[in-house]
């Protein structure tokens, strides 16, 4: 039981970081200091998404990650 436990940790580990360093690179790529800052935020709020296991925390941060994107990129 314990060794699953090890596997799925680990797993979620790995994805998390091969995530952030997609997002880490799309960082570098953009020109803009705002879609930089976006994306930034965006992964630290993808890494909290696998962090918390309660799945009305994750869709909080879900929702708050995505409003934060797009408020940015697409200002009113």
């Amino acid at each position: 039981m314990c060794f699953y436990f090890f596997v799925f940790a680990l797993f979620k580990f790995l994805f998390c970081f091969i995530v952030s360093s997609l997002f880490l690179l799309r960082f570098f790529v953009l020109s803009s200091f705002f879609l930089r800052l976006s994306f930034v935020v965006s992964s630290l709020f993808l890494r909290c998404f696998f962090v918390f296991p309660s799945l009305f925390l994750r869709s909080l941060f879900v929702i708050a990650s995505l409003h934060f994107t797009f408020s940015v990129i697409l200002p009113p």
